[in-house]
């Protein structure tokens, strides 16, 4: 197909020296036999472009291993070697305009035994005009539907859809419980994506043929392949019909980060790094303080509910004297309210995690702070904070904006407090993530802790607001602590003091059944603060896995502090019994993954006996 070209470009290469960059390894490099994912970039790519780094920074959190690779470099030598890396991506808006030469590059290396993850538009415009190939994508063989029928639909090329797929589909995603919920699409096995305040989301997609001959894993209206899976000669490829790097960078990371994961450990079956301590899931509870009124609920939830068993959870207080404006005396009032100081002093007692909650005054601040206003509102995020470490006799580590109103310069002031995490009303769905918006990089260090969602509600009052049965709250509570315990993933939950009380029943089961996965030794309570701390820790390792010249295939890893709580998660269908070669680690297993644990050093080594 591709013959001619490949014979011209094959006898330019052999004139050309390959000279590495920053960022992007050199053809020396390249001949190692590393298994990891590479990001298929133009020569021309800048590594510092937010549509590039959010994939980096995506593969990071989800504890994948990704290098950046330019198209030169995968054409150098001829054929791509298949050793190189385990699995390419495509990503989308990186990628769009691809010479006829790389596409077919691309084919030869599926059909002889590659993993491709293609996304969207990458390859659907040829230079030098940026117009679509005739008749179709010229990827479309590959992904086993057509799409991109530029010729045929015009301006209809590109539709709006709700997204459909059966729990198990969003689940092996890392989508939790909420975030899909029943469709209206007629077929009672499908769910939709949902959204904070909208019952379902619609996103872009190609439209596509309704003849495929691979595996839907997602779908649109009319049955158009939005997800598949379809094997190409020797080789698999996984096709994702959305704009996964464009929606990171609006604040709607989930899926990214969930076909991240998904190709990963279910196409490529590498190890991933475990977001959380010792591989063990869990959920955080943020519970929200902001006036005087939260103190009759805090009263019956001590009283009434086993919620104060539990834990420890984050809580976060409004401190000042008023609600809406100055000098209404609806707030908390914690300086000079002794009632309200001693509900600190209990929550530290407990080992609760005190966190800065907005402004001074809850409704005030969070109506009105803008992009626009920081010398105003600056010195409210201040007396909060102050009044806080007062009582606590020590920094405030966490934070959550009233009403959800987060602008762009309070991350950084929290950078410049060394606050290392937030509550956010973005991202729903993901774990904590460094969050993009609008093509931006995020400021400073610390993570957003996206809420989870029911539906289009978050917390327990919204639900008590919009009559949802007390039954539905008790499936989805339970359902996120065991999707949490299952998939060794952390979530966050929010609510304020009385909306807990419209549900008895549901919280006191959820926290019974938690509770008794807690003690089975799969699921833990964590605070904002203990995830945020281990995730900084968690960067600071440096980890690979190596074929090395026996074939045996390494984990070798190293962190200057301690590698204490690391741990990679295996597939069991392409590991087992594997062997320490050096450090101190723990192998255990349940019935999806072999589990690899650093109890403590700095180093380790293991041999992870993979036919990979």
């Amino acid at each position: 197909m591709f013959l001619i070209r490949w014979i011209i470009l094959l006898a330019i290469l052999t004139l050309t020296v390959v000279k590495g960059f920053d960022g992007i390894p050199a053809l020396s490099d390249l001949r190692q036999e590393k298994l990891a994912l590479a990001l298929l970039v133009p020569d021309e790519a800048n590594l510092d472009d937010p549509k590039l780094t959010a994939w980096l920074d995506a593969a990071s959190e989800q504890g994948v291993k990704l290098d950046v690779l330019t198209a030169s470099q995968f054409l150098r030598p001829y054929p791509f070697s298949l050793s190189r890396y385990a699995g390419v991506i495509l990503p989308d808006s990186i990628h769009k305009m691809m010479s006829e030469t790389l596409i077919g590059g691309v084919h030869d290396y599926v059909s002889s035994g590659g993993k491709l993850m293609l996304v969207f538009d990458a390859g659907t415009l040829l230079p030098p005009n940026q117009t679509y190939a005739q008749g179709q994508s010229l990827f479309s063989d590959l992904v086993g539907v057509n799409y991109a029928m530029y010729d045929t639909l015009g301006d209809k090329t590109i539709a709006m859809s709700e997204v459909f797929g059966e729990q198990v589909a969003f689940i092996s995603l890392h989508v939790p419980p909420g975030k899909f919920s029943a469709s209206q699409s007629g077929n009672p096995q499908l769910m939709s994506l949902s959204g904070y305040q909208n019952d379902s989301v619609e996103y872009s997609y190609f439209v596509t043929d309704t003849q495929f001959s691979g595996k839907t894993l997602l779908s649109g209206k009319g049955n158009k392949v939005i997800a598949s899976v379809n094997t190409f000669g020797t080789g698999q490829v996984l096709f994702i019909n959305l704009p996964l790097g464009y929606l990171k960078n609006r604040t709607d990371g989930v899926l990214l980060n969930g076909f991240m994961h998904y190709f990963s450990e279910n196409i490529v079956k590498l190890p991933t790094l475990s977001s959380v301590p010792d591989g063990l899931g869990g959920l955080i509870v943020n519970l929200h303080i902001d006036s005087n009124a939260n103190l009759p609920g805090l009263i019956a939830l001590k009283k009434k509910s086993k919620f104060f068993n539990y834990g420890p959870y984050s809580v976060h207080i409004t401190s000042g004297p008023d609600v809406n404006v100055e000098g209404d005396g609806l707030g908390f009032n914690l300086s000079k309210n002794k009632e309200a100081a001693e509900w600190v002093r209990f929550f530290q007692k407990r080992g609760d995690q005190i966190g800065s909650h907005g402004g001074w005054i809850h409704n005030y601040f969070g109506e009105f702070v803008t992009d626009a206003n920081q010398d105003l509102f600056t010195p409210l995020l201040e007396k909060n904070k102050q009044a806080l470490e007062a009582i606590l006799n020590h920094p405030v580590n966490e934070y959550s904006a009233p009403m959800g109103n987060h602008p762009d310069w309070v991350t950084k002031w929290l950078d410049n407090q060394n606050i290392g995490s937030y509550y956010f009303t973005g991202d729903i769905g993901s774990g904590p993530t460094k969050s993009y918006r609008d093509e931006a990089r995020p400021a400073g260090k610390a993570w957003a802790f996206p809420v989870l969602t029911m539906g289009k509600h978050a917390s327990f009052e919204e639900m008590h607001e919009s009559r949802v049965e007390e039954k539905i709250i008790d499936q989805w509570l339970n359902a996120v602590s065991t999707f949490t315990a299952d998939n060794r993933v952390a979530r966050l939950i929010y609510f304020h003091p009385p909306g807990i009380l419209d549900y008895p029943s549901a919280i006191d089961n959820w926290l019974t059944n938690s509770d008794q996965l807690n003690k089975s030794g799969r699921f833990n309570w964590y605070t904002m603060s203990d995830i945020a701390k281990f995730l900084d820790e968690r960067e600071k390792t440096a980890w690979n896995i190596n074929r090395v010249d026996n074939g045996q295939v390494v984990l070798s890893a190293e962190n200057i502090n301690s590698l204490a709580h690391m741990t990679w998660l295996l597939p069991k269908s392409a590991y087992e019994n594997p062997e320490i070669l050096s450090g101190n680690v723990n192998i255990s297993q349940d019935d999806k993954y072999l589990i690899i644990r650093a109890i403590d050093g700095k180093s380790l080594k293991v041999n992870l006996r993979s036919s990979l």
